[in-house]
């Protein structure tokens, strides 16, 4: 089983193989990290307006 994983390790396919698989670990990795940080600034933004619709005036509106 060795034998076979250094034979994989040492072949050009191997080595873009894990290229693309490291790739696109990073790439979904920083999708799924935006894509949370984005929901829970829209929650807030959304948790403010809503509070800003409701009581404009201690939000400096007449």
């Amino acid at each position: 089983m060795r034998a076979v994983i250094t034979a994989f390790a040492r072949t050009e396919s191997g080595a873009v193989a894990l290229d693309w698989l490291l790739l696109s670990a990073t790439a979904i990795g920083l999708a799924i990290g935006g894509l949370t940080m984005m929901q829970s600034n829209a929650a807030d933004v959304s948790d403010a307006s809503g509070d800003a619709q409701s009581h404009p005036s201690e939000f400096g509106s007449p």
